[in-house]
């Protein structure tokens, strides 16, 4: 069953399977970094690029290219930045002597970018109104809250004002309940 995002289309399955191509390059430029890292000489830094290669990769991505990262690119410093990652996996399995497999990874790159950029993937995500990166944090909550069950008042569930409390299991009073404090 393919989602629909809010404006009620129809997410289409082309790119459904180009985000998974996607997450599988995604996975295979890991593995690729990781390794070249395994190779390299001295024998005594492959241990640490076969862990800091990826790690790195792997960071730069979540910070700047995850779909509900905070500090998202726009759409084309994003692409350079997913396109270096998978250029430097192309050669880090050229380095290490897979051709083949380097040359398919690489086809299978430009194919995922030609379809993601014909294809122009909607701004938000199919479950949500709104991405991350292209609202703020609060109004990405405050709709979050809006779509929130309302609850009988005097239950558990009922919504407490967000005045100054330290926590919700103390609420303070609201409009004519205030009581003076004897002091």
């Amino acid at each position: 069953m393919v989602q629909r995002p809010a404006g009620g289309e129809r997410v289409r399955p082309v790119i459904v399977l180009n985000l998974a191509l996607k997450f599988l390059l995604e996975l295979g430029a890991l593995v690729g970094l990781g390794c070249w890292g395994a190779t390299v000489r001295p024998p005594a830094a492959r241990p640490v690029l076969a862990m800091a290669l990826p790690l790195t990769a792997a960071t730069v991505w979540s910070v700047w290219a995850a779909p509900r990262s905070l500090k998202r690119l726009s759409r084309g410093p994003r692409t350079a930045v997913e396109l270096s990652v998978f250029a430097a996996a192309t050669a880090a399995l050229l380095a290490t002597g897979a051709h083949f497999v380097a040359a398919a990874f690489a086809v299978l790159v430009l194919i995922n970018a030609a379809v993601a950029n014909l294809g122009e993937y909607p701004a938000s995500t199919p479950s949500s109104g709104t991405s991350r990166a292209e609202a703020p944090p609060e109004r990405w909550l405050r709709e979050r809250e809006a779509q929130a069950p309302e609850a009988e008042p005097g239950t558990a569930l009922a919504r407490q004002p967000r005045a100054s409390s330290c926590c919700t299991a103390h609420p303070l009073p609201s409009g004519s309940e205030k009581k003076a404090n004897p002091v």
